[in-house]
């Protein structure tokens, strides 16, 4: 069955990737925050293999953990503290 993305190669980490649905699943947490709980059920930041998408989970688990609300200019903000803004894609980076 096609699911509409190509899997990559699964390069250092061993494990098949698609970035695209990475990508995706993040742009459902701007989105729709009230979908985050049921993904973060499953999801775990090792379980993704783009390290931009992984660094913005990351920062998006943080912002949870502590309470706030996560949009945009959040993770953005946590990123900078971070000083993992251009590892995660810099603030251009585009998830939907």
């Amino acid at each position: 069955m096609a699911t509409g993305y190509q899997l990559e190669e699964p390069g250092d980490r061993g494990l098949p990737t698609a970035v695209d649905a990475e990508r995706l699943i993040l742009g459902q947490i701007f989105n729709y925050p009230e979908r985050y709980y049921e993904i973060a059920e499953t999801l775990r930041p090792d379980d993704i293999f783009d390290d931009r998408h992984r660094r913005i989970y990351g920062a998006v688990l943080e912002m949870d953990a502590e309470g706030a609300s996560f949009d945009i200019a959040g993770i953005i903000s946590v990123l900078s503290a971070r000083k993992e803004i251009e590892a995660a894609g810099g603030t251009a980076y585009r998830l939907t």
